[in-house]
């Protein structure tokens, strides 16, 4: 990503990646629920990850990589329509005002590929993952130093969690940014759970709010990466 011209510096690169692991985490999370039931689809063919991306795909690259997915795939991303809940606005939420920034596209199918090999259904990838980003976000948090943007630090984030001490129904932020306090809110809850503890109704009641694009993407992917499937988060737009 360091060598592609329309990138420079990390407040261009993490975004784009971020974006990119959307897709590959989303797609994989869809595979396991086909697996287990019938359901829609939230992002039709020929534009879920599969299809364009990994060895059965469509095989693009260069210009036509940029045309498919700056012309195609993005605005479609955006378009997706869906009630309260429904996995497609959220998608469209995300990619509102997301766009692909990398201006080669021999380099896109190069980061492409190497984000294919990540297993978001292995429990060993999506920690692994889970870390780096933790560090992707503390590095953006330097680099938004003189942007106006603030990043609170993982260790501010556990103090103030755990002496604020959230139950079930109190995961809660009206200004959500990247999602750090949804994440330690969602930690501290599951930790001190009882036997009866019902995880997926816990990922249910998680609500925040975040106006601006660029954290709010994050915010989203932060959350997926640490096992909340379909995010309600709003900005004006929903976590």
């Amino acid at each position: 990503m360091r060598m592609d011209a329309g990138l420079n510096g990390d407040l261009d690169r993490i975004p784009q990646l971020a974006w990119l692991l959307f897709l590959k985490a989303f797609d994989d999370l869809e595979r396991q629920h086909e697996s287990r039931i019938a359901q829609q689809i939230a992002i039709p063919p020929p534009y879920r990850w599969r299809d364009w991306v990994g060895p059965s795909a469509t095989p693009r690259t260069g210009n036509e990589l940029l045309r498919f997915v700056n012309d195609d795939l993005l605005p479609r991303l955006r378009a997706l329509q869906g009630g309260a809940g429904d996995p497609r606005s959220t998608i469209a939420a995300v990619f509102k005002e997301t766009s692909n920034t990398m201006l080669s596209g021999d380099l896109l199918r190069d980061v492409a590929d190497l984000i294919d090999t990540v297993d978001f259904a292995s429990d060993a990838d999506v920690h692994t993952m889970a870390a780096l980003y933790e560090s992707m976000l503390m590095e953006l948090r330097d680099a938004a130093g003189d942007s106006g943007e603030f990043y609170t630090p993982r260790p501010v984030i556990e103090f103030i969690v755990e002496h604020v001490s959230p139950r079930p129904h109190d995961v809660i932020d009206p200004a959500a940014g990247t999602g750090g306090f949804l994440v330690e809110a969602l930690k501290h809850v599951a930790n001190g759970a009882g036997p009866s503890f019902d995880r997926a109704e816990l990922d249910a009641r998680i609500r925040g709010i975040e106006k601006k694009s660029l954290p709010f993407l994050l915010g989203v992917m932060n959350l997926v990466l640490h096992g909340v499937e379909q995010p309600a988060l709003k900005g004006e737009t929903p976590y």
